[in-house]
């Protein structure tokens, strides 16, 4: 028995090597994604002008964003959000669709695994359109950040590789990041099975102003079964909180990485 499990510890080698690169989830934080809310005449970013295949509600949408502005930046929107536009919709209304539609969108690829290039458009025309909505552009508080936050999706590679692959015998399971503003802590874990996870541990320091945390690495291990395994935590770096509401969260990070989480439950 205890060959076996000498065994099975050689064979982590070369895996550890690759959980190593995962001590960047501390941000569910390489390729990055163009979220710009610059809009064309036609209601399509500059960027994918000419390949923009939004349907009009979004239009209308981004058209109610340049006529309204937002929920955290316009008195009039924060104090009457219930006011309609001229389509008799009114923008809270605009805006818990294109929530809907994004986490739509999102869990059809299952989480960022099988994403296709018409889904990321999708995807990135719904965050730009979103973003203006944000109430928590200016500030983050404890009470809109401190809570358990489960991954819907994400552009981050390692991520999505472990997510795929699993580790050995383990399928992956649910990808979770607790943060506690007041505590300056933020944990982030991958699950693997009944017993097996990947946790790094983190500090962050949100900035004074605007949606910016800081974060630096602390502690890093995998759990496998019977075995836990300490890794060294290096690195640090920041994100920013693109939407941020009271069960959606929209990041994108210092690398470019962008991810969508929703709220869950502590245990």
């Amino acid at each position: 028995m205890i060959r076996l499990r000498y065994d099975a510890m050689k064979c982590f080698g070369s895996l550890l090597v690759l959980l190593a690169l995962l001590q960047s989830v501390a941000s569910f934080a390489p390729t990055p994604v163009r979220t710009s809310s610059r809009s064309s005449r036609h209601g399509c970013p500059t960027w994918q002008r000419g390949s923009c295949s939004v349907d009009s509600s979004t239009r209308r949408y981004r058209q109610q964003q340049t006529l309204h502005a937002t929920s955290s930046n316009n008195w009039f929107a924060q104090f009457w959000p219930n006011r309609e536009d001229k389509t008799g919709e009114t923008l809270e209304a605009a805006k818990n669709k294109l929530k809907q539609r994004l986490l739509d969108t999102v869990r059809d690829t299952k989480r960022g695994i099988s994403t296709s290039e018409e889904q990321r458009k999708d995807i990135d025309e719904l965050i730009a359109a979103i973003e203006p909505f944000n109430p928590n552009a200016k500030s983050v508080t404890s009470e809109s950040l401190s809570a358990r936050w489960i991954l819907e999706w994400t552009t981050e590679r390692e991520i999505i590789f472990l997510m795929e692959r699993g580790l050995p015998g383990k399928p992956s399971g649910p990808v979770e990041q607790d943060i506690d503003v007041d505590a300056r802590t933020l944990s982030n874990r991958m699950i693997f099975g009944d017993d097996s996870l990947f946790e790094v541990a983190s500090s962050i320091d949100p900035e004074d102003s605007g949606p910016r945390v800081n974060f630096e690495f602390e502690a890093c291990k995998l759990k496998y079964g019977g075995f836990t395994i300490p890794l060294p935590p290096v690195g640090k770096g920041w994100f920013e909180s693109v939407y941020l509401d009271q069960d959606l969260r929209v990041t994108r990070d210092v690398r470019g990485d962008v991810t969508v989480l929703v709220k869950g439950q502590k245990e």
